[in-house]
């Protein structure tokens, strides 16, 4: 066995150096890193990418959906191209976000068969194809490809369709847009439509917090009276929908003008947060309190973004110059004490939007000279129209 060597260094004339530089000392508080929860099985499943027939996936949405969980479509198989898109994603086949014109023609011509449902959120998919000149098969990889531009038209996403400019400008508006487009974004924004939804990918760290956060956390959100800094709403009644927000994304960053009180719906709207996702019944709370506490009262498009659904806002598009500003999160009474909520209502013109089957049977079994529309609906016909209008054209 070898003798245990101890090395005894001299540090102090180091520390000398650095004090006579001004730099102060800092305790660093520890840093702890929390792992996802194991990922389940179908999450797995959904990640690598399942074929299913037809009657597997379902549209009532409007978006893609496979029991309950918020998916994407695309065609694994690129054939002789593979090794094209392997290179440049873009010349691959676009992935599908919804009930789009693509999709509707692929399922009359009986060639859904090809699609493979995901819910990855990076972007990349693993592809097939064989190669141009041996023909050989080329085992699944991943290629990062785009998405489709007919699913951003049927949704209206983030006013993609609606844009109104004329010449460059209205190409510009759509071509950023496009570029920009995020998937973690994209899900977040409709994460109040579905049950379940995509876990990040196993492995990944959900974030770094020093050891103390719980107890900061509490502390500011107390010290501002459980207030969101950017709606208002006092969230007092219900906490766990007050968070605290770190403003420059860096977790371990405590200081006080780094931290912000903010209500779940306000902070899963700021940048880099598209892992959050706030499930129906939360929004639903919030909006009510918002109601109840005066603070959903909106006096500008901008307003209306800020505190609905985000889900909502492709069909917020296309109604608002013909309705104006809505009510954000209308609630009327069903009878037995209950309460149904649309998420945008035009009272004076007997027009809603809400998000579910259910808020619209009750609310047409109440609000009986009420027209309630889905969200989809409204970009669909839309979606429709404009189809019909460029087929007139080319007559």
């Amino acid at each position: 066995m070898r003798p245990e060597v101890r090395l005894e260094v001299d540090l102090s004339p180091l520390r000398d150096a650095v004090r006579r530089m001004g730099a102060h000392r800092h305790d660093v508080k520890p840093v702890v890193r929390r792992n996802p929860a194991p990922l389940a099985p179908i999450d797995i499943q959904l990640d690598e990418g399942i074929e299913l027939s037809t009657d597997e996936v379902h549209f009532s949405s409007g978006l893609v959906s496979h029991k309950g969980h918020q998916v994407l479509l695309y065609i694994q198989d690129h054939g002789t191209k593979v090794e094209d898109v392997l290179e440049d994603g873009s010349r691959g086949n676009k992935f599908h976000l919804a009930n789009c014109v693509t999709l509707q023609n692929m399922r009359s011509k009986n060639r859904f068969g090809r699609y493979v449902v995901t819910n990855r959120l990076d972007g990349h998919f693993y592809i097939t194809g064989r190669d141009r000149e041996t023909g050989k098969h080329v085992e699944s990889k991943k290629a990062r490809l785009d998405v489709c531009k007919n699913c951003l038209s049927y949704l209206n996403y983030e006013g993609y369709e609606s844009a109104k400019e004329s010449g460059y400008a209205s190409y510009e508006k759509r071509t950023q847009i496009f570029e920009r487009f995020d998937l973690a974004r994209f899900f977040e924004n409709y994460s109040s439509f579905f049950a379940h939804m995509p876990r990040r990918f196993s492995g990944e760290f959900d974030g770094d917090y020093t050891g103390d956060w719980a107890e900061v956390s509490k502390r500011v959100r107390r010290d501002l009276d459980f207030v969101c800094e950017i709606c208002r709403t006092s969230l007092k009644d219900e906490p766990r929908l007050c968070h605290t927000h770190h403003r420059n994304g860096v977790k371990t960053d405590n200081r006080p003008s780094n931290l912000q009180v903010l209500c779940a719906d306000c902070h899963r709207k700021q940048p880099m947060h598209e892992h959050m996702h706030v499930l129906h019944k939360d929004m639903r709370k919030l909006a009510e309190l918002r109601r109840e506490q005066g603070t959903n009262r909106v006096c500008s498009r901008d307003e209306v973004f800020k505190l609905s659904d985000p889900g909502v806002h492709g069909a917020f598009h296309y109604i608002c110059p013909e309705f104006g500003l809505p009510e954000v999160g209308y609630f009327f009474s069903v009878g037995g004490g209950q309460d149904c909520y649309l998420e945008l209502a035009w009272p004076n013109k007997n027009y809603g939007i809400c998000i579910s089957e259910e808020a619209r049977r009750q609310a047409q079994l109440k609000l009986i000279d009420w027209k309630v529309e889905l969200p989809n609906e409204i970009t669909a016909r839309e979606d429709d129209l404009r189809h019909r209008n460029q087929t007139r054209g080319r007559h």
